[in-house]
């Protein structure tokens, strides 16, 4: 996925060389900063996959007053739940 993204942002640079398109040089700036996201994203992953390594804990803070995050809250829990992968469900539930 690095690669295409890499590949895309090289054809849109020389595209907007040829053609002097400053749009064309915008995207392959946004193209460039999401293949650097996806290398960042990678290696901070690559930790939580070694052999001593047991679980990974995900902490997720939400305004429960804002309607629209508890409703996305809600949404994720029941994600979850649906995988099994949902701990201690009463201390952490919006009520």
């Amino acid at each position: 996925m690095v690669a295409l993204n890499l590949l895309i942002t090289a054809a849109e640079v020389i595209g907007g060389l040829l053609s002097g398109s400053l749009s064309l040089f915008s995207d392959a700036l946004h193209n460039l900063s999401g293949a650097v996201a996806l290398v960042v994203a990678w290696i901070a992953t690559r930790p939580n996959s070694g052999p001593g390594v047991c679980e990974v804990r995900v902490v997720d803070y939400v305004d429960s007053k804002v309607p629209m995050l508890a409703k996305m809250y809600e949404k994720m829990r029941v994600g979850y739940r649906a995988i099994g992968d949902w701990e201690h469900d009463n201390a952490t539930s919006l009520k």
